[in-house]
């Protein structure tokens, strides 16, 4: 079954060229492709060539949207030249893995604990991961979805593959998560650790059930927006909603339950305060915690006097974060320990792992530093922020609505990425298409207004010749 899982993930490069790129826009292959990879590619497969790192999943999307993108699209790419803007953070990040690779060329030995130094290879290897399963993904993002019709495009899509998941979800709510098994012959997570509250949390073809809960507030949040601009069923919507509750995951339902009645507001003017206030959040609590002035303390308290399991589990997240901090200060602050779990603490007298990780940005910190924090959190919150003067300046109600509800999206998956790992494409897949709906959408709005300007003074010329046409006619007819 391992071959299986090989052969689909080879296949969908052709088959997504053909499929998602070869009928439609770019715009259009470029949304299928990682809407439809992410969904249900497999997870535990890769392809694993001689002298490169093995290509998984998110190499397969990436590389498939990067052929789309210049078969379909090769003007954009041209309109916007790679490292420029955003994109100038892949390259400040690579500087770092480089300087990561030059600091860290020393073997870790405690007691039987070992990791081994950083080498040239351990650099490729960094280097290819970022470009083929982030950038790519990123950059085509950023460069194909830059419209109207495109926005519309994105949210219709992710709406479909909600309501396709929800099949999926409800099967392993009854059966417990086993599609993954089933088709690929291999399961993505323990069995232990989709068991919730006496029943299952779905995984489908997800790393986590935790992806999925998101998953579906994504796709939630995209169909009440569209059911409040009469785009569609508001049912659709609720239903989506239920299966996010029925999922499980706690931090996925309290993001519904914030946004979802936000977007079913039809008179509220759309503003970017939530997409900016995430971004803000993002970027000040590492450093907070870094700086030890984040209350913590009093949050586990508070926490632990109304539940002490969640109480305790809170606690455990700070606890490891802070060792972590303390054990990248001790050694590179800036660029970090690198790869194989080399900031990890380890018990010296068995080397056992003593480190359970889980959020993205102490994972980032511990391996890249600060330089590769900031490459990273910054590339996904830029946009963010420029959202919010987009948001205020987009004149159609709709247009607004839409762009919002991405943007939010975008946001809670940005967000999530503080107690919670990167599951996948999706946060630099939604960044990217607010970065190129945030200057397309404006120009696309400036170039209507022009346009109606001109039928405006064409119609006024047209009434005066008719008016003029009409005087003669009457002088004419008096003579």
């Amino acid at each position: 079954m391992e071959i299986f899982g090989q052969f689909v993930l080879l296949a969908y490069v052709p088959f997504a060229l053909l499929v998602f790129f070869q009928p439609r826009s770019a715009a259009g292959g470029v949304i299928r492709t990682v809407i439809w990879g992410t969904c249900f590619l497999p997870e535990t497969a890769e392809v694993d060539l001689p002298f490169i790192p093995a290509f998984n999943k998110s190499s397969m999307i990436g590389i498939s949207c990067w052929l789309g993108v210049l078969w379909k699209a090769p003007h954009r790419l041209r309109q916007t030249p790679a490292f420029r803007g955003y994109e100038v953070f892949f390259v400040i990040s690579i500087i770092g893995m480089i300087a990561t690779v030059y600091t860290n060329r020393f073997d870790i030995s405690e007691g039987r604990a070992f990791r081994p130094a950083l080498t040239l290879y351990d650099l490729i290897s960094e280097v290819l991961a970022l470009l083929v399963s982030v950038f790519l993904v990123f950059r085509a993002s950023r460069t194909a979805i830059r419209r109207r019709k495109d926005m519309e495009d994105l949210s219709k899509v992710l709406v479909q593959a909600g309501l396709i998941y929800t099949l999926g979800a409800l099967i392993e709510l009854r059966l417990s998560p086993q599609l993954h098994y089933w088709v690929y012959g291999e399961s993505p997570q323990s069995f232990l650790q989709v068991i919730r509250f006496g029943g299952y949390r779905p995984l489908v073809f997800m790393e986590t059930g935790m992806a999925v809960g998101m998953f579906f507030v994504l796709t939630s949040l995209m169909a009440m927006a569209r059911a409040t601009i009469g785009r569609g069923d508001r049912r659709l919507s609720l239903w989506l909603a239920a299966i996010l509750v029925a999922v499980k995951s706690t931090g996925a339902v309290l993001y519904g339950i914030v946004l979802l009645p936000l977007a079913a507001m039809k008179k509220r003017k759309r503003t970017g305060l939530i997409p900016l206030s995430i971004a803000i959040i993002v970027m000040v609590y590492p450093f907070t915690r870094s700086a030890e002035i984040f209350p913590d303390k009093d949050l586990v308290k508070f926490v632990t006097d109304i539940d002490a399991e969640r109480g305790e589990s809170i606690w455990f997240r700070f606890d490891q974060e802070s060792q972590i901090l303390k054990r990248t200060r001790e050694n590179n602050f800036a660029f970090g320990w690198g790869p194989y779990a080399r900031s990890h603490i380890f018990l010296p007298w068995d080397g056992r792992d003593m480190t359970v990780l889980d959020g993205h940005w102490i994972i980032i910190l511990g391996d890249q530093g600060v330089v590769g924090f900031l490459c990273v959190f910054l590339t996904l919150c830029i946009p963010l922020v420029r959202a919010g003067p987009t948001i205020k300046k987009l004149e159609d109600r709709d247009t607004r609505t839409l762009f919002w509800a991405i943007a939010c999206g975008a946001a809670v998956y940005i967000l999530d990425l503080l107690p919670n790992g990167l599951f996948n494409d999706l946060p630099y897949f939604l960044t990217g298409a607010v970065a190129g709906l945030s200057p397309g959408l404006l120009a696309e709005q400036k170039r209507r207004k022009r346009w109606e300007r001109r039928q405006e003074k064409r119609a006024r010329y047209e009434a005066e010749e008719r008016e003029a046409a009409e005087r003669a006619a009457a002088q004419a007819a008096e003579a």
